[in-house]
């Protein structure tokens, strides 16, 4: 394997480069009034839900930073345990330490703004898209979906739960998919008018579902499942000798997924083998995809590997295992628990620069242009009561 090469710049060395923005005040302050209008300056793409896509790819054709970035800013928000940060129109959807009411963040300036308006009950983003924004509340109704307009934040709808989600959804096609984190439920949604469209009662937890065209599949457990998306009803199931360590994704023709004992494996739609390869990276930590390739990191490395045949196309090893891999544009995002952030050829896997951190990372990076949104920090406790930062990596 080809070795990545780091810096090692930890310490207030790393984090020292913060941009001072206008009620941004660093780390663990959340006492700023938030903005009424917006920010002049924007920054352009979308990570509208965890994983990024509806195939749970993590791609993206935009870009990311051009070369090593710096700090722009860095701000104190609540903690949500490997979820991606949510981003659209230059606004990133967090909520303050201790705070549990969603906010959104100018991306640009890492200011607290009220545009769009979110409800003040303590409400957490799912996902989102162009006309809709997809978010969950519970209170004396239980748990619900609320469905607000993409522009002023109006509370279009409701739609009951059956329980508390998990904050992995899919909005795909109108359609919003979300899964239950206290109970083994899916439930589709249609994101226009929080009509029910079906209930699916799984053998496990269940994360982010893999959707494309007419086909949602999930990891639990040992298992791979494929459901019909627009019935609810079960196409095709298989049971394995271990257990799923990342959700399945939606590639080509294929649905593939990592095992806890380093194996990558592929399905395909039809429910029949397509091929399953020995990744040579320890237990499967991470998943991406991008023209062909899935990109696999582990616990020492990262491969990259066909799509149709799974032959290996390219290795690098890691110092520590990869907590999150991302696609943007020609390359791919590596975050690490050395800690540090990584920015690799797709191609070829050859480093293009690596930077340190002061913390782990949690999950990894949201891609946008010229700018990765990283959260930093402890992945906290099951009452939410440590903290986590949300930084903006960026070429200025």
């Amino acid at each position: 394997m080809t070795g990545v090469s780091r810096r090692a710049v930890l310490g207030a060395a790393v984090l020292g480069g913060i941009a001072t923005t206008a009620g941004c005040t660093g780390l663990g302050s959340s006492d700023d009034a938030p903005r009424e209008d917006r920010a002049d300056e924007r920054v352009d793409g979308r990570w509208g839900c965890h994983h990024r896509t509806a195939e749970n790819t993590r791609r993206t054709e935009t870009g990311g930073p051009t070369a090593e970035p710096t700090v722009v800013w860095e701000r104190s928000v609540g903690t949500r345990p490997f979820v991606d940060p949510v981003v659209t129109d230059s606004l990133a959807f967090e909520y303050a330490p201790a705070d549990s009411v969603t906010h959104t963040v100018e991306v640009a300036t890492g200011e607290r703004t009220t545009a769009p308006t979110v409800d003040g009950r303590g409400e957490f983003v799912l996902a989102v898209d162009d006309d809709v924004h997809c978010l969950t509340r519970s209170g004396g109704e239980g748990s619900v979906v609320v469905g607000r307009a993409a522009g002023d934040g109006t509370e279009q709808w409701t739609a009951s739960l059956p329980g508390a989600p998990s904050m992995r959804a899919s909005l795909v096609d109108g359609v919003l998919y979300v899964s239950g984190f206290d109970r083994q439920w899916i439930r589709a949604i249609d994101a226009g008018d929080g009509t029910e469209h079906w209930t699916y009662e799984t053998v496990g937890r269940v994360g982010s579902l893999a959707v494309e065209g007419e086909l949602a599949t999930f990891a639990t457990g040992s298992y791979l499942f494929a459901l019909d998306a627009v019935e609810g009803s079960r196409s095709w199931h298989r049971e394995f000798d271990a257990s799923f360590t990342t959700d399945a994704m939606a590639v080509g023709s294929a649905v593939v997924a990592g095992t806890d004992d380093g194996r990558v494996v592929a399905m395909r739609r039809s429910g029949e083998p397509a091929w399953t390869v020995d990744a040579d990276t320890g237990a499967v930590t991470a998943l991406a995809a991008a023209n062909g390739r899935v990109f696999v990191g582990g616990e020492d490395g990262i491969t990259a590997l066909a799509v149709g045949t799974g032959d290996p196309l390219a290795e690098t090893d890691t110092a520590a295992s990869v907590d999150g891999l991302s696609v943007g544009g020609d390359r791919l995002y590596a975050a690490t628990p050395d800690p540090a952030l990584t920015a690799l050829d797709r191609s070829s896997l050859d480093a293009l620069w690596s930077r340190g951190l002061d913390r782990d990372p949690v999950g990894g990076p949201a891609v946008l242009d010229d700018t990765l949104l990283l959260r930093l920090g402890d992945v906290g406790t099951a009452s939410g009561d440590t903290d986590q930062s949300l930084v903006r990596f960026g070429d200025r």
